[in-house]
């Protein structure tokens, strides 16, 4: 599920508005979309007015946020989205604040929805002090939910979160195996030398070399596709799910799809791209031709478009990295899938970003 990029404040006192007004201030030029809210004897201009009781506003914005930072006491909070929650891979950032601004709470999706983040963010504006209740937070151990957003990372299987973090906890050590060069030093409890459980950094499904292991995907690779006219989105679906299948890669390390540029108008490619919502960049034939590195050359296609190959070159066309699966044919789709250079760092930004 996808989420928009708003963030709604809520309030539903005329000092909770005073205080979301100040925050929405505080956010401009952080956040572009921000969206205040209270209740009708509370309305004035630049707020919007709440429709009906808080819970039903809440249910037609809940998915279609960011974030959403009530300013109110908690018991409205927790009563307003109870209905709602699906799970942290899906349920937006949701913060409480008092109507002073003195503490703000993340509420749920503390690391996944980047809640806390934001938290932490909202009181140095407000001059706060955020209240973080997650357990690697308050112990200062590595919060791998966390750091996997702010680095745009999937994470699966979403059940090893848990265990993982757990492990963490109770044994101080976790490990750690990446297929990509890794920032020096190594974040306190991980370590190169664990076995039972640990983290692995691939944009394969298959690389699994400890007993437990929680994949992080970065998002690393590109896709060129080349195909005839009329293409379908289902034939597309077909040829790309056979390539990552055979290839045993994630989906979640695509980043981008890439094509030659007399595809703008191919319907079932631009279909393709928005189910997935990655963005398609289009190449010319001349920026095509001067791309090194592609492995199969076609006359026929040559006389086509005017390049030998579309799919490698489209993949590799201003990418520093690898081809990793050379041209592979499936119908009328042809798919190559280039893994960019990336390093695994450790840096901390702060970010409500979920991808």
């Amino acid at each position: 599920m996808t989420k928009g990029d708003a963030i709604f404040l809520i309030s539903v006192s005329s000092r909770g508005r005073d205080t979301s007004i100040q925050l929405a201030q505080a956010l401009q030029g952080k956040h572009q979309d921000i969206r205040l809210y209270t209740l009708a004897a509370y309305k004035i201009e630049g707020v919007a007015e709440i429709k009906g009781d808080v819970s039903t506003f809440v249910k037609s914005i809940f998915y279609q946020a960011k974030a959403i930072i009530f300013c109110c006491a908690m018991g409205i909070v927790v009563r307003s989205i109870a209905p709602y929650l699906k799970g942290k891979d899906v349920d937006p950032a949701v913060l409480c604040m008092d109507e002073k601004g003195a503490f703000v709470i993340p509420v749920i999706s503390g690391h996944l929805g980047g809640a806390n983040s934001l938290a932490r963010q909202v009181a140095r504006l407000i001059k706060g002090k955020a209240i973080i209740t997650t357990a690697t937070d308050i112990n200062h151990e590595f919060a791998i939910d966390e750091w996997s957003v702010q680095q745009h990372c999937l994470l699966e299987p979403l059940a090893m979160i848990k265990r993982f973090s757990a492990t963490l906890l109770e044994k101080g050590c976790v490990g750690i195996n990446s297929e990509f060069p890794v920032e020096k030093p190594l974040p306190q409890g991980l370590s190169w030398e664990a076995e039972d459980i640990g983290m692995v950094v691939t944009a394969r499904m298959n690389y699994r070399p400890f007993k437990k292991n929680l994949l992080v995907h970065p998002q690393v690779l590109h896709v060129g596709i080349g195909c005839r006219a009329g293409i379908s989105k289902q034939q597309i679906d077909s040829a790309f799910f056979a390539v990552v299948d055979k290839f045993h890669l994630s989906t979640g390390s695509v980043k981008a799809l890439h094509t030659i540029d007399i595809k703008k108008d191919e319907v079932g490619l631009s279909e393709f791209a928005s189910s997935w919502h990655w963005p398609i960049y289009y190449h010319s034939a001349e920026m095509l031709k001067k791309v090194k590195g592609s492995k199969s050359s076609s006359s026929f296609v040559t006389q086509t478009v005017g390049v030998d190959n579309v799919c490698e070159r489209a993949a590799l066309c201003g990418i520093e990295g690898k081809l990793i699966v050379e041209k592979q044919k499936h119908e009328s789709v042809t798919i190559a899938i280039v893994q960019e250079d990336y390093m695994v760092l450790w840096s901390k930004e702060e970010s409500i970003c979920r991808k």
